[in-house]
């Protein structure tokens, strides 16, 4: 519940984050925003401002997820980083599973209005990178929440907003767990 609750309040925040666009339709000024709207510029504007404009056609959002080539990117990292060893992960946008669930919904639009069978292999390959991206994002949060007796840092700067919420939840839970299991010590070696 706490999990839950931690990770809707962050994606809320997502909206008010600003977010770069580029201007397709000059706007002038919005109410919503200081900022003169003139075509072939680029502003930031905040995420839900940006999104309606977009949808309009007014804006394009500059987007570092754009479909299952960049997500293969980021599984094909963490990959090397399990061949490697130790507990880093790959730094992904604060907004990644967002983004990645943007391209999904708009797949699945796509497919329910006859899309093509390149909308089904690009479906299938966001799937499968995903997937694998959780089950070794998870195992890494889990382990550094049993490993490390300080909250690590250098771990959180490269999670995204929901592996962050996630993370914090999981390692209070352990920590408490750890505390209570061992009489007031705390496992793990600090980082």
């Amino acid at each position: 519940m706490q999990g839950e609750l931690y990770i809707e309040a962050v994606r809320a925040s997502r909206e008010l984050m600003p977010v770069t666009v580029a201007i397709l339709r000059s706007l002038g000024r919005t109410p919503f925003a200081d900022i003169e709207l003139v075509r072939g510029t680029e502003v930031e504007l905040p995420r839900w401002l940006a999104e309606i404009l977009e949808r309009r056609g007014y804006v394009e959002v500059r987007r570092e997820i754009r479909g299952s080539n960049d997500i293969n990117r980021v599984r094909f990292s963490e990959e090397d980083h399990v061949k490697r060893g130790g507990l880093a992960v790959s730094r992904i946008p604060p907004d990644f599973y967002l983004e990645v669930m943007r391209i999904v919904r708009s797949l699945e639009d796509r497919v329910k209005k006859g899309g093509s069978p390149d909308d089904l292999r690009e479906f299938e390959a966001i799937y499968k990178a995903m997937n694998k991206i959780v089950q070794i994002r998870m195992q890494k949060i889990l382990l550094a929440s049993i490993l490390y007796s300080e909250r690590s840092s250098e771990l959180e700067k490269n999670l995204s907003i929901e592996e962050k919420a996630l993370y914090r939840v999981i390692d209070d839970d352990v920590k408490y767990w750890l505390k209570t299991a061992l009489g007031g010590r705390v496992g793990g070696s600090s980082q």
